[in-house]
């Protein structure tokens, strides 16, 4: 560890007095703002609700109602397919084929 040995007196000009000072004078001010609680400044309210919850038969219901209206959106006769990888990169070249010839055929 080095040792700074100031063997000249040092001098501040007037300005760095003055900001040096403001800052000294800003934090003392800041920190009288310490002394008030967070209660008072943001008191904490226990929201209320606005409307009933809805209880868990209700929920059941409305959950049975959203899938019968899944199901209802599906094409008929669509189930889901498993594919074997090389299936998978076989249809992406076939379709990566037809895109070409149609782009080109234009």
């Amino acid at each position: 560890m080095k040792c700074i040995s100031v063997s000249r007196p040092t001098s501040f000009s007037l300005s760095y007095v003055v900001r040096v000072t403001a800052a000294f004078v800003l934090a003392a001010s800041l920190g009288a703002c310490t002394s008030t609680r967070l209660e008072d400044a943001a008191p904490q309210v226990a929201p209320a609700a606005d409307q009933a919850q809805i209880t868990p038969d209700e929920r059941d219901a409305f959950l049975a109602e959203i899938d019968a209206a899944r199901a209802g959106q599906r094409p008929p006769g669509r189930t889901r397919v498993e594919l074997s990888t090389g299936e998978l990169r076989a249809i992406a070249r076939g379709h990566a084929e037809e895109a070409l010839e149609a782009i080109e055929g234009e």
